[in-house]
């Protein structure tokens, strides 16, 4: 399926399913096909898409791309990091995960991961910034305006040289995990 496909069906999909409030976890499921590998396994750049259909669902459901378009802001992905553990082969069945893990004075840090069955294949933090016509929104000021007034969680998410720790992080945003 191509990229942009897969994307207006994730935007579809995800006005037929339940809305998820923001401290909630997004779970979507796909196949691999053929367009996102490279001879047998999926591709690093099919990955990415994937995980960008999970902000994708995540924002639309929990209603907070309405907040978004009313405050003329925009979520602007900063950086991805993903590690890597097991590939995916054509036409096997995945989940990803996707939920915000915390937020500093200027991003949100999402959490992306993406499992075969019970082996999680790959992870990802996807580092996010509100910006507006004025400027680069504070995330304590976005979560105001969505009516959740809670303090960022003091937690790091990267280790050393930036790679992606474990993460296990306890915050204020809890998914039942």
């Amino acid at each position: 399926m191509t990229r942009w496909g897969r994307f207006v069906l994730t935007v579809l999909r995800s006005m037929l399913k339940p809305r998820i409030r923001l401290d909630q976890e997004s779970r979507l499921t796909f196949r691999v096909w053929p367009t996102d590998a490279d001879l047998s396994l999926m591709n690093h750049a099919s990955y990415l898409t994937i995980m960008e259909q999970g902000r994708v669902d995540l924002i639309r459901r929990s209603g907070f791309m309405r907040t978004l378009l009313q405050h003329h802001w925009s979520a602007v992905l900063g950086s991805i990091t993903v590690q890597y553990r097991s590939p995916l082969r054509r036409f096997q069945k995945c989940e990803l995960r996707t939920r915000v893990a915390c937020w500093d004075e200027r991003w949100f840090y999402l959490e992306h991961r993406l499992s075969r069955g019970n082996d999680v294949v790959a992870t990802g933090v996807a580092k996010i910034a509100i910006l507006a016509r004025t400027g680069r929104q504070q995330p304590a000021e976005v979560l105001r305006v969505l009516g959740l007034a809670v303090a960022a969680p003091p937690v790091s998410l990267f280790g050393e040289h930036g790679s992606v720790k474990e993460i296990g992080c306890t915050s204020v945003f809890r998914t039942g995990r």
